[in-house]
């Protein structure tokens, strides 16, 4: 830039001599060079202002185009905290919002963890254009260390009822734990207005709203929301339980089943609520299954659930006979089904014992197992009544060749048994269902 304006300085020196001399200026000899360098000085000053005002110019554009930048994030100040929104992630499931919030000075020196709330949707939180999650509101931020004077929260939401017209969120007034009396609590509000641009990915999806449920083993499954679009075709649904034990939805599998025969499986199976990977009793759970998107739309189906396994609040035992010999057992029957010791194997050199009973009844039939996935593995007692702890162990459920899934064998390690004890008593603190189902509901799909 400064070599143009020098270029340009040259070219008003040279056009200036020319003029003077095409036009015969009388010019005394004596004063030509002192007129020319006032001549130079002026234009030189020329020069400089014009060079001064194209930087101030171009200054002015890099501050219009970082006050652009700083202006993508909302920041709000009301009490003395300030709240900016640093991150907006959408998605056709949730609806991930990252704030970053100013302590009042009394909540700074604070030792509580959680240092912010509780929050509630309607009091605290003000909603237009968003719910929370169906399980309620989600909120994940770190722990506060006392001596930090600001907090980084994520709040989850549920999707954008209408991605075209955006959503507002407003915090209407936080309340801050300190160590003594309080909380203190700060009025705001502080309003986020979230533009439809943010969410024009998701304008191409389809969602409808399903409400249909179906019953069986104490499960309820209710289809809440099926939503398609270019990304893939999800599946919200919930789990209640009436059962008196956990349930294990790790073997879950979610279908769609069409007219024309074909079945696809889906990809996942997320659990939005509880621990992540269980149904406790007397509750309810949601979750969201996500298929690859489908060439067709507006298609029938139908949606299958399962199988699952729960944990049944009952003991059961078995005794095996000479365990570390020529060991023998009876059976167990165990609500009608008949369950062995299937296996019962010694480490020649650890000396330690491993023991396996499984249910022997057809696959259709067998859904008693002597363990529970969800519950404490079996123990050991010998005949002096010393109670051995397994060391490893585990419940699996059995795959006929047709690929069939029924209840299977409960299996533990033991270490430090006498060897010549005559016997060897195996109990359970829980037993385990095999739950086949069927849960089926129809729907057409968006």
């Amino acid at each position: 830039m400064l070599g143009a304006l020098h270029h340009g300085c040259a070219t008003i020196l040279t056009y200036s001599s020319r003029a003077a001399r095409g036009k015969g200026c009388a010019v005394e000899t004596t004063d030509q060079p002192q007129r020319r360098r006032w001549l130079l000085i002026a234009i030189v000053a020329i020069c400089l202002v014009l060079a001064a005002w194209i930087v101030v110019q171009w200054r002015g554009k890099d501050s219009d185009d970082q006050t652009t930048a700083t202006d993508s994030l909302i920041v709000r100040e009301s009490g003395g905290v300030t709240i900016t929104i640093d991150g907006v992630d959408t998605t056709q499931i949730q609806t991930e919002l990252t704030f970053t919030m100013t302590l009042p000075e009394e909540a700074i020196e604070s030792h509580v963890p959680d240092v912010l709330g509780p929050i509630f949707p309607g009091n605290q939180l003000k909603l237009d254009g968003i719910e929370p999650q169906a399980t309620g509101l989600n909120i994940r931020m770190k722990p506060h260390q006392a001596g930090e004077s600001s907090l980084t929260i994520t709040l989850i939401l549920g999707p954008v009822i209408d991605p075209a017209h955006g959503a507002t969120v407003t915090f209407a007034n936080l309340p801050f734990a300190l160590d003594e009396g309080g909380p203190v609590v700060v009025d705001g509000p502080w309003e986020f207005p979230l533009q439809p641009e943010l969410f024009t990915d998701l304008e191409s999806t389809t969602s409808v709203d399903i409400g249909k449920s179906t019953s069986s083993d104490g499960l309820t499954i209710t289809v809440d929301r099926i939503t398609n679009s270019d990304d893939g075709l999800f599946v919200d649904f919930t789990i209640a339980s009436d059962r008196t034990g956990v349930t294990d939805r790790a073997t879950n599998k979610v279908r769609l089943m069409f007219e024309d025969g074909s079945t696809i499986v889906a990809t996942q199976t997320e659990q939005l609520d509880g621990d992540g990977g269980s149904i406790q009793p007397n509750a309810s759970s949601t979750f969201v299954a996500t298929f690859p998107p489908l060439k067709e739309s507006g298609l029938p189906a139908t949606i299958t659930f399962g199988p699952f396994t729960s944990g049944v609040p009952e003991t059961a035992s078995i005794v095996i006979n000479d365990p570390f010999g020529d060991w023998s057992s009876e059976p167990l029957i165990l609500h009608g089904e008949r369950l062995e010791v299937k296996k019962v194997t010694v480490d020649e050199v650890a000396g330690d014992l491993t023991a396996a009973v499984g249910n022997t009844e057809p696959a259709e039939e067998a859904t008693r197992m002597f363990g529970s996935p969800m519950g404490q593995l079996m123990k050991a007692t010998d005949a002096d009544g010393n109670v051995f702890m397994p060391v490893m162990g585990a419940t699996g459920l059995h795959k006929s060749e047709d690929g069939t899934l029924s209840a299977g064998e409960h299996g533990a390690t033991f270490a430090g048994i006498d060897p010549t004890t005559p016997m060897l008593t195996l109990s359970s603190p829980q037993t385990g269902e095999f739950l086949s189902g069927p849960w089926e509901i129809d729907v057409q799909l968006p």
